[in-house]
């Protein structure tokens, strides 16, 4: 069953839509209960029901309430991306080897790729953490083991929250992910540790749409 969206202005119900159903798929169990649930926590003004096939359909019966159903799905792509390009911007100048991807709209990926760890060290640099590698011998599996526990300790203090790092010769990634919030104070501690200014923080929290 996948939920289709039409007005109630249309005598007929269109084709299942795939883009709604791929927002959509995670917030709804594939009843009309929980569509209907899903619309009043929404605040958006439309009813479901299941047409001939058993598909979910979405009727909203006003232009009001379609633009606030384009502004709940849309809201959360936008500030996924616009946290995603902040970390790519500030990692892009500051020289990291990195790579940035979006998991959905709930999580960014952060990979610190090169031959030695490097990115890695350079990265703690910037959060105040210099000599994040002092004592250890990062050619042994000892050492980057308690590289990643350092850096863990590192980030977790910067984002407030629990953040999972992985160390493996050639890159440090975190395996769990950031989340969007951790990815945007994530953001916002690097632009501090850059500039020392409350007004780069406000920029970072409220970074244009991607």
């Amino acid at each position: 069953m996948s939920p289709s969206l039409t007005q109630s202005a249309q005598p007929v119900a269109p084709q299942p839509a795939a883009p709604l159903l791929r927002f959509l798929d995670g917030s709804l169990d594939r009843t009309v209960e929980s569509a209907t649930a899903w619309l009043t926590k929404a605040g958006i003004d439309g009813t479901a029901a299941f047409d001939e096939a058993r598909d979910i359909v979405i009727t909203l019966p006003t232009s009001a309430a379609v633009d606030q159903l384009a502004t709940v799905l849309l809201d959360p792509c936008i500030r996924a991306h616009t946290a995603a390009d902040d970390l790519v911007e500030l990692l892009s100048s500051a020289a990291l080897v990195h790579h940035v991807g979006l998991l959905g709209t709930h999580a960014v990926e952060v990979t610190l790729a090169d031959g030695d760890l490097g990115a890695a060290i350079q990265f703690a640099a910037l959060l105040g953490a210099g000599g994040i590698d002092d004592g250890l011998t990062l050619s042994r599996p000892r050492g980057m083991r308690r590289l990643a526990e350092r850096l863990q300790w590192l980030v977790t203090g910067a984002v407030g929250t629990t953040v999972h790092t992985d160390v493996r010769p050639g890159y440090v990634h975190d395996p769990d992910h950031l989340t969007i919030d951790q990815a945007r104070h994530l953001t916002q501690r690097l632009v501090l540790a850059a500039t020392g200014t409350d007004r780069a923080a406000c920029r970072a929290g409220t970074g244009g749409a991607a």
